[in-house]
């Protein structure tokens, strides 16, 4: 588990390349297995970082609060003229209250659509493969889902060309 430790501290140091980009954006995804919100750091190039905080629950009651983090980096495909399909890979950290901490990796697989007239907010689907572990052996793994909502903030002289083709 130290080595999934370390895996999460050094993907979060490769991803600040992704933050220089413009046109970042926002995700709230409010259906599917692990709804929240995501910040995404580029709409129109091909590879970009997706920062999520997912299950949030604060309680008065220590033993029922957890969030769910993950630092994705993804890789985008143009698949029609507004239809894109994302790939991605991850840590993920799952906190709980009283209980030990799951660390672990997950691996989205995601379609983004842009149907409406400004080319600025889509809509998102996305399901993901994860497993995550504590430091005693206990694991959880499985599939999650999200499903939501993008808007990215270009400035004008970004709305204008179409998103890159691989």
């Amino acid at each position: 588990m130290k080595h999934l430790l370390t895996l999460f501290i050094f993907l979060g140091t490769l991803s600040t390349p992704f933050f220089t980009f413009a046109q970042v954006g926002i995700g709230v995804y409010p259906s599917g297995s692990e709804p929240g919100l995501s910040f995404k750091t580029s709409q129109r190039t091909k590879f970009f970082a997706d920062i999520r905080l997912q299950d949030l629950q604060y309680t008065n009651f220590a033993d029922q609060q957890h969030i769910k983090t993950e630092l994705l980096a993804k890789r985008r495909f143009n698949w029609f003229d507004r239809i894109n399909f994302v790939i991605g890979i991850g840590p993920r950290a799952e906190f709980y209250g009283h209980q030990d901490n799951f660390f672990g990796v997950v691996a989205p697989i995601a379609v983004e659509g842009f149907p409406f007239p400004f080319p600025n907010a889509g809509l998102f689907f996305e399901v993901a493969p994860y497993y995550s572990s504590d430091f005693n052996g206990n694991f959880h793994s499985g599939f999650r889902t999200v499903s939501g909502i993008n808007f990215f903030f270009v400035s004008r002289k970004d709305e204008l060309p179409p998103p890159e083709t691989p």
